[in-house]
């Protein structure tokens, strides 16, 4: 099993805790890979703005269709489908879409932060150095020095994680039916945003660490605390527990 695999299956019960080792050492593999596409950042970067890649029309059209999958395309569909299952009064419809909702709004939240403080310039900015990191300019200095990490990228990961961890809570035996199509596009959108030369390549994988540890914190807490006030606010009447 992968990392992600392991920790969504130690989903906490009720009273135990939402942090723990096995969600430690998928945090710790996201630093060791960030750490390793660092080193070929500017590799990367330069092969994909080559002359010859850029001028496929398909290659194109795809970076447009997987950007557009991340954003706005799940941030309106998950919003869309809590509403749809609120409406239909079905319970696990609704907690699908919430939860993921749920996760975007955390990830999108963290990248926010980190970007205005992180300062990293973008692969677009002249000079094109990878190395290039001052504190506070994202905030200083607008969107050019808002490089790290991907929002895209942590948009389509906390869908992707969100929704298969629900979907598999729900009819076990779907993780990789799921999740496997849905982590694909979510690649797709961080491979995207280096296509379009707007991030680096470590960008892209501290944007999924940001998207794929919101959603699984986001489903831990709420196995951990079932029939919380806030679930009973927003989800049709049903069982809290989240399984069939």
């Amino acid at each position: 099993a992968t990392p992600a695999e392991d920790a969504a299956s130690a989903t906490p019960t009720v009273g135990t805790p939402v942090l723990d080792a096995r969600l430690a050492a998928l945090g710790a593999a996201f630093a060791g890979a960030g750490a390793l596409a660092a080193g070929a950042d500017r590799a990367l970067a330069d092969r994909l703005q080559a002359p010859a890649v850029q001028a496929r029309p398909g290659l194109r059209r795809g970076a447009v269709a997987f950007r557009w999958f991340a954003e706005p395309g799940m941030v309106v569909a998950l919003p869309a489908v809590w509403a749809i299952g609120s409406a239909a009064g079905d319970r696990d419809v609704a907690a699908v879409g919430l939860r993921g909702t749920e996760s975007i709004a955390l990830a999108l939240g963290t990248v926010g932060v980190v970007k205005l403080v992180a300062g990293r310039a973008r692969p677009s900015v002249p000079g094109r150095d990878p190395g290039r990191w001052r504190l506070g300019d994202g905030l200083r200095h607008g969107s050019e020095f808002r490089s790290f990490p991907s929002g895209h990228t942590a948009t389509a990961f906390a869908a992707a994680t969100a929704v298969t961890a629900e979907v598999a809570a729900r009819r076990p035996g779907t993780r990789w039916a799921v999740g496997v199509p849905l982590h694909a596009l979510a690649a797709g959108a961080g491979w995207s945003r280096m296509f379009e030369n707007r991030h680096w390549a470590s960008d892209v994988v501290g944007g999924a660490a940001v998207g794929t540890l919101s959603a699984l914190l986001v489903s831990r807490w709420h196995r951990a605390h079932p029939g919380s006030a806030f679930d009973r606010r927003l989800l049709p009447a049903g069982d809290p527990s989240g399984t069939r």
